[in-house]
């Protein structure tokens, strides 16, 4: 397999050049704003919430969302499940795919905790 030599030359990005320690004291400062919303310790499912933006924080306690059930009648969560179609539709479009599942995948680790 040849690769296509205009893939492969080098290009000039401007980006600025930085030192492996710099880098790791960036990356670090940046790991620490993102783990957890306003720095306060975060109980079981730290691994996956860390990464949930405050804005959805506040979606998701919103009472249409926070006080649904799983049982309760569809004919009382039409809101909340348009909500969830056009998320689907949008995401599918997006990404270019013919079918996206909001489905929630078991994680790895926080499927141990009880």
């Amino acid at each position: 397999m040849e690769l296509n030599p205009a893939l492969t030359s080098f290009t000039e990005t401007g980006l600025p050049e930085i030192g492996q320690l710099e880098l790791g004291g960036i990356t670090t400062h940046l790991s620490h704003r993102t783990m957890s919303i306003d720095a306060n310790f975060y109980p079981l499912g730290s691994c996956t919430m860390k990464y949930n933006p405050k804005v959805n924080e506040w979606a998701a306690a919103l009472g249409g969302f926070a006080n649904l059930h799983p049982m309760q009648p569809e004919d009382d969560c039409q809101g909340a499940l348009a909500l969830l179609y056009h998320l689907r539709v949008m995401l599918q479009e997006i990404a270019g795919l013919d079918e996206v599942s909001l489905h929630r995948v078991p994680v790895r680790m926080a499927n141990g905790r009880h």
